[in-house]
């Protein structure tokens, strides 16, 4: 009615939302519809309708963010929000915290345990089944040069001409290479024939720019999320600048970095953000962010290695004029936001919100 005062609607909160709510896309959210009724100033009835979706989707971490990480004393200005997992690895252990604490099983560096680690991708592809961490010997291409690292450039890789969809940049699934790790001997190579840099080959995982990304059709992240740029890895950090010597995570200029290397659990980085807007000195109490040295599968071999010493992320960024991509990355003794790698390499992902 038309009553003046105030209404207070109550809710229940759910404890088991994965049951009762099923998918993560905004499509097939639970949808909940609350209808006023109500008067106008002239007497006339009016309905409005509010809609609440509600879905399983991963509740984000953020940290502060530069606005420009080129600049020598860069503002800090924004956040950003990313996945609290890597892409792969058990949503239920998004707790930075228990992350860290952790103890993958086999602790070594050839660890297959996908629980906080996740899974390892070649640069541009969608999880076809080539990612996981525990991939099995036969999914690995070319088998029969298992455990070689020479020779084996003249096995056929996937084409344009014939194997690769050319709208997407992704193996055909009719093709036999379809869902496998795709090995090279060389570092800087593509697990694509050829040495393109652009069209398809630059844009598999961003059809827009570095300033303005865009989610492309093979980007792996789920609905809502991306994989981040180059430039907004560094954002996080401050600076686009390698640093390999001194007191690189000291160095941050913005949030607190703290590396947890020789330590008991899962290794890796944590970011505290600053409380502040603007302040690279009043940190929170706790860290909203945890990067673990979740390692990276060999283009050479197809092996898993360096889990538990190296903090390697891919971004959806490519380097000019070369068929590198770059993978920032992060160890006890350097920060590297603007490192590259062949994209032949599997390296981690992590999302950020689109």
């Amino acid at each position: 009615d038309n009553a003046a005062g105030t209404v207070t609607l109550t809710f229940n909160s759910l404890t088991d939302v994965k049951t009762k709510v099923g998918e993560a896309d905004r499509t097939h959210a639970k949808k909940i519809t609350i209808t006023a009724f109500f008067l106008d100033n002239r007497g006339t009835k009016k309905k409005v309708d509010l809609v609440v979706r509600v879905q399983n989707a991963p509740v984000g971490c953020s940290v502060r963010r530069v606005d420009d990480p080129e600049k020598t004393n860069p503002a800090i200005n924004g956040w950003l929000t990313f996945m609290c997992y890597n892409l792969g690895a058990d949503p239920d252990k998004g707790d930075p915290a228990e992350q860290k604490t952790y103890v993958p099983s086999p602790n070594t560096g050839s660890s297959t345990d996908r629980t906080v680690y996740g899974d390892i991708y070649q640069w541009g592809r969608i999880g076809d089944g080539h990612q996981r961490r525990d991939l099995s010997i036969e999914n690995i291409w070319p088998l029969d040069h298992l455990g070689q690292t020479t020779g084996i450039e003249d096995d056929p890789v996937p084409n344009a001409a014939a194997n690769i969809n050319m709208t997407t940049g992704q193996v055909l699934e009719t093709d036999a290479r379809f869902g496998k790790f795709i090995r090279r001997t060389q570092n800087n190579y593509d697990w694509i024939a050829g040495t393109e840099t652009t069209g398809i080959y630059n844009n598999r995982w961003n059809i827009g720019t570095e300033a303005v990304p865009e989610k492309a059709p093979a980007d792996p992240c789920p609905a809502g999320w991306r994989v981040p740029t180059r430039t907004e890895w560094a954002s996080i950090y401050g600076a686009a600048t390698d640093c390999t010597t001194g007191d690189c995570y000291g160095n941050a200029k913005v949030n607190k970095w703290v590396h947890n290397f020789g330590e008991s659990g899962t290794h890796g980085v944590s970011l505290t953000p600053s409380a502040t807007n603007g302040s690279n000195t009043d940190f929170g109490t706790y860290p909203t962010f945890f990067l673990p040295a979740s390692g990276c599968r060999s283009h050479e071999h197809g092996n898993v290695v360096g889990s538990g010493t190296s903090t390697l992320y891919w971004s959806s960024s490519v380097v000019a004029s070369s068929i590198a991509a770059y993978r920032p990355s992060w160890a006890s003794t350097h920060v590297r936001p603007s490192a590259a790698n062949g994209r032949s390499g599997g390296n981690s992902v992590r999302c950020v919100s689109e």
